[in-house]
């Protein structure tokens, strides 16, 4: 759930880091804001820069450029509105090899603290999908700590097969496999739709919207619809080294931006042990 306003830009990037990008790779870019990168359809991974005048093209290539960061990144993700959303990863709007594959990896070097979010406050205008294949079990795939998205609809496509012990879990939306953030606050997911698919008679649902494991602990909402999938919120308690790394989501609501989880297979909120 969203107000209906356009948000244009947003802060949140840390103004004294830098983002890594490299502000040479076309000399009629200006060099992106520090702390702050952008991604659009019209963008490109070989001549833009990041730059909000030089977009990339991918998530992919912005999360790249954020290894050699010295503090938090805003990746900007260009919106198009409600009616013609501008698409991101499988069947992107910029269309084929400018598409991000997924699982779009937020990989262990990105480690600074990283916000990815759609440049409108609507978050149907702004779609990342993924899941169109066997090799895609997320549409985000998270390892660092402090990774949050906020006005964005993320759309996981491969359902489920099989069933009982050899069932396949079909496409997370968001999969956390990350440890407890070392200092600050932990990331907030906020105006996000993620947008699964429901069990019917037909098919097996995607996978869950929003899994976690490791420690990290996110805060969900305000503003997170999750509809369809296995769970909306999947929390696994893994092992690190010989001492568990309990993760514990804090899942917000209010009257403004409400949370709404429906139309689940099994749980809204499961949280499962070591041992299942």
């Amino acid at each position: 759930s969203s107000s209906g306003a356009d948000s244009g830009s947003s802060s949140g990037a840390d103004s004294g880091s830098s983002s890594g990008a490299d502000s040479g790779m076309d000399a009629g870019c200006p060099a992106p804001v520090t702390g702050t990168l952008y991604v659009a359809p019209t963008g490109s991974d070989a001549t833009g820069n990041g730059s909000q005048t030089c977009p990339f093209v991918t998530i992919t290539m912005a999360l790249s450029t954020t290894t050699t960061a010295t503090g938090p990144t805003t990746i900007m993700v260009v919106s198009g509105n409600s009616s013609t959303p501008n698409v991101y990863g499988a069947g992107c709007t910029a269309g084929g090899a400018s598409c991000d594959a997924t699982p779009i990896h937020v990989t262990d070097g990105m480690h600074h603290g990283i916000l990815i979010e759609g440049t409108s406050g609507i978050p149907s205008a702004t779609v990342v999908t993924g899941g169109t294949t066997a090799a895609d079990d997320s549409v985000f795939l998270v390892n660092p700590a402090n990774v949050g998205f906020q006005n964005l609809t993320i759309a996981p496509k491969r359902v489920g097969a099989g069933s009982g012990s050899s069932r396949v879990e079909g496409t997370i939306g968001i999969d956390f496999i990350a440890p407890p953030v070392g200092a600050g606050s932990e990331a907030v997911i906020t105006n996000v739709v993620i947008s699964g698919i429901a069990k019917s008679s037909n098919t097996d649902s995607t996978g869950s919207g929003i899994a976690m494991s490791g420690g990290t602990s996110p805060t969900v909402g305000p503003g997170v619809t999750i509809v369809g999938g296995d769970h909306a919120v999947l929390v696994t308690q893994a092992a690190s080294g010989a001492t568990p790394a309990a993760s514990h989501p804090v899942i917000t609501s209010s009257a403004a931006a409400p949370s709404l989880f429906q139309s689940t297979q099994f749980a809204c909120v499961r949280v499962e042990t070591a041992n299942g």
